[in-house]
């Protein structure tokens, strides 16, 4: 939570690819960090400004942190925050993602990617035959168990998969596995073709998502202003 000593706006950047990116949109709006931009270094975790606090953490921790009001922003792909909703869904239904608002932005159009189904190019055929008629268990192997079981679920409701979670090289699934393919987020594709998979469909695109505070924003009248500046700037970047 924020320390009630410190007014500093609280932002929550992904160690990943998008960090350059979404450090740079801040800091258009008016949020910069001297120590930043001069001396980044992996190892440390936390950047100070003069009106903010940046914290470099993994992208998967972000809607954790916005929702429990530990950071006023925070940056990530809807990867991230539909499996964060997803795998917290209360005995009563209810999901996770009540303390932050994401849907100002629809896309800050920081990095291209999308949900793919992907395997062997010969064994496509008798997949889509498998998962249509339920027949056989088939095996689907994804970093995002959640998002995986949602989408086959609404999308093949006769289909019988065995989801397997690999936190790593879920490209190497189809070798290991016989019956199977894999639920991954696809941005060049360099990864599928480095592997011999291809993709089947393309299952629905990752907009990256601006995540902001609820309390911070009822509190705190500068998380409006900021929020402003970054739509205004994301529309101009989008005509140009």
């Amino acid at each position: 939570m924020k320390n009630l000593y410190n007014d500093k706006i609280l932002v929550a950047l992904g160690s990943g690819k998008m960090m350059t990116q979404s450090y740079e949109l801040f800091a258009k709006s008016g949020l910069r960090s001297r120590s930043f931009e001069e001396s980044f270094n992996s190892k440390n975790y936390e950047y100070e400004g003069e009106n903010v606090t940046f914290t470099i953490t993994k992208d998967f921790d972000i809607p954790q942190a916005v929702d429990g009001g530990d950071e006023d922003f925070g940056i990530c792909g809807l990867d991230n925050v539909m499996e964060y909703e997803l795998s917290n869904v209360t005995p009563t239904g209810a999901v996770a993602g009540r303390g932050f608002i994401s849907g100002l932005v629809d896309d800050l159009g920081i990095c291209k990617m999308s949900f793919n189904i992907a395997g062997f190019k010969e064994k496509q055929e008798e997949f889509y035959k498998l998962l249509q008629s339920g027949s056989k268990t088939i095996v689907i192997a994804t970093a995002y168990p959640a998002i995986t079981r949602n989408y086959f679920l609404k999308n093949f409701p006769n289909a019988r998969i065995d989801i397997r979670t690999l936190a790593g090289k879920v490209e190497s699934a189809p070798k290991r596995y016989g019956d199977s393919a894999i639920f991954e987020i696809v941005s060049s594709g360099g990864a599928l073709a480095a592997n011999g998979l291809v993709s089947y469909q393309k299952a629905f695109d990752i907009p990256t998502k601006l995540l902001i505070s609820k309390t911070a924003a009822r509190k705190d009248p500068r998380i409006g202003e900021i929020t402003d500046k970054i739509k205004t700037i994301v529309e101009k970047e989008k005509t140009l």
